[in-house]
Formats: C-alpha cells, sequence, structure tokens
C-alpha cells in the first residue's frame, strides 16, 4: 500500500503511522498484524502475506500531520479472499 500525498508535501511528509482494524472475532488474531504496523513508518508499506488472515475484512489506516500540523488520515478497506492471498501479499 502506499501513502499518496500531494507533490508540495511529497518530500517533506517522512513520518507515516500505519494502523489497522479487523472483522476478527478475537482482537488476538490480529495483534500481531498491528505489532508489525506499530513499526512501520515509510509512506509505502509492504504486509507480509503470513500476518493476513484469510476470510478477514481489513480496514488500513494510514495517517501524517502535514507543513501546517494538521492530521491528514485516509482508510482503505478491503476483504480477503479464501484463496490467492499471496498474489496479494508478499
Amino acid at each position: 500500500m502506499e501513502a499518496l500525498v500531494n507533490k508540495k508535501e511529497y518530500d517533506v511528509i517522512q513520518t507515516f503511522v500505519w494502523e489497522v482494524e479487523a472483522n476478527a472475532k478475537n482482537p488476538i488474531e490480529i495483534e500481531d498484524l498491528r505489532t508489525y504496523l506499530a513499526s512501520k513508518t515509510g509512506r509505502i508499506l509492504y504486509v507480509p502475506a503470513r500476518l493476513i488472515n484469510l476470510n478477514l475484512e481489513y480496514k488500513f489506516y494510514c495517517s501524517y500531520t502535514d507543513e501546517s500540523g494538521q492530521l491528514v488520515k485516509a482508510s482503505y478497506m478491503f476483504a480477503t479472499p479464501g484463496e490467492g492471498i499471496n498474489n496479494l501479499f508478499y
């Protein structure tokens, strides 16, 4: 996934915060993914397939603070297929 920022901020914004929610019945199911995301601050996010559970719906959030001090946050939602997951993640 990639955080898209406007051209003016592209070279200025260096730190991004990645978060995730999922429809997991037990929050422990995505705890490893949350821990992984907490260590990532880059504009581009690569998620290992081993951290994605099949048949869950995920909502990823990316945020950063712009030059004026405003929090900018966006999300991306998707449902994992029962198969073919390795085509989406490494």
